[in-house]
C-alpha cells in the first residue's frame, strides 16, 4: 500500500508515508522521474505533465520508425504539439540543471539530495530528503524561484522573459542536419 501511495504522491500532493531520507539511490531516482513527469494538464500537479511526456515518447517512436505523422491512441497529433512538448521539456530540464549546478556550487550536499530538492521544487511537489532546513539564503532563493516557475509554468515564464520578434519577411531555406 505504501509503495502505491508513494508512486502517486510525487506527481501530485507531496504527502509521504515513509521516511524519504531512507530511499535507495534507485528509489530516489524513480521518485525524481515521477516528479519530472508530474500530473495531468488542468490539475494542480506540477512537472512537465503526462501529455507532454507521452507526446515526446510518441514523437521519438515516430522518428525511430521514420513515420511522418505522430499518432497516439489512433489519433494524429499536430507537429506543433511536439514542438511545444520539446520546448517545455528542454526549458524545464535546463532550468533544473542550472539550479542543481548553482546549489551544488554554493553548498556541500550530495548530488542526489540536491536533485531531489530541485525537482521537488520545480515540480511543486513538496517532498524533501531533509536538507531544506540546512539550505543557506541563496539556495532558498533558488528553490523559491523554482517553486514559482513550476507553479506558473516554465514555458509561460520563458514567453514572458523572451523578446517577441517580428517574423522575417522572407522564408528561410531549409537545411538538413544530422541529428543523433
Amino acid at each position: 500500500l505504501a509503495s502505491m501511495f508513494q508512486s502517486i504522491t510525487p506527481r501530485t500532493a507531496g504527502f509521504n508515508t515513509i521516511n524519504l531520507g531512507e530511499l535507495s539511490e534507485g528509489g530516489a531516482l524513480l521518485t525524481i522521474l515521477l516528479m519530472i513527469i508530474g500530473g495531468s494538464p488542468g490539475s494542480t500537479a506540477g512537472g512537465i505533465k503526462t501529455t507532454t511526456f507521452i507526446t515526446l515518447l510518441a514523437g521519438a517512436w515516430a522518428s525511430a520508425k521514420q513515420i511522418p505523422d505522430i499518432s497516439v491512441f489512433k489519433r494524429r497529433l499536430e507537429t506543433d504539439s511536439l514542438k511545444k512538448a520539446s520546448a517545455i521539456t528542454v526549458i524545464y530540464i535546463s532550468v533544473s540543471l542550472a539550479a542543481i549546478m548553482l546549489i551544488c556550487t554554493i553548498q556541500d550536499f550530495s548530488l542526489k539530495d540536491v536533485m531531489f530538492e530541485v525537482f521537488s521544487a520545480v515540480g511543486t511537489v513538496g517532498l524533501s530528503l531533509g536538507i531544506t532546513p540546512k539550505l543557506n539564503f541563496y539556495s532558498k532563493i533558488i528553490i523559491a524561484l523554482l517553486m514559482y516557475s513550476g507553479k506558473v509554468g516554465v514555458l509561460s515564464m520563458a514567453v514572458v522573459i523572451a523578446e517577441k520578434r517580428e517574423p522575417a519577411p522572407l522564408s528561410r531555406p531549409y537545411e538538413k542536419i544530422i541529428i543523433g
